[in-house]
């Protein structure tokens, strides 16, 4: 199962960096705008990094350019204690992403037991 997992999450990094792409958008950014869509109501950028395992550095490269082109704000002022959400337009290429990683994960999950992809989604929510 492990080794499926990691081939699972591979697909997904590739198909959410195609649907950036698309946006013409970095795909490194995926994570950021899919770790915001889960917290509705804000995350500051210092959590931001450790749920997606970046430095703070290259987050803030990135997360400057995200809310440069419209895609995430802040709610209040602060470098990273200021709560960070995803825009309108944000949240669209976000939904786009987990939709195409969601495609994968039930093609994927099909012909495995419910146990086995309990343990599939908890691994992957890690990756």
């Amino acid at each position: 199962l492990s080794s499926a997992i990691s081939e699972i999450s591979r697909l997904i990094n590739r198909i959410s960096a195609e649907v950036m792409k698309s946006y013409e958008l970095k795909g490194t950014w995926a994570k950021y705008l899919l770790v915001m869509q889960r917290h509705r109501m804000g995350i500051t950028a210092s959590r931001l990094c450790l749920l997606c395992e970046r430095n703070k550095s290259d987050a803030s490269r990135a997360l400057s350019e995200l809310e440069e082109l419209g895609l995430i704000m802040k709610l209040s002022s602060g470098r990273y204690r200021a709560k960070l959400i995803l825009t309108e337009r944000g949240n669209e290429i976000a939904t786009g992403i987990a939709s195409r990683a969601m495609e994968v994960i039930r093609f994927v999950g099909k012909d495995i037991s419910e146990d086995e992809r309990e343990i599939l989604y908890r691994s992957l929510e890690k990756n």
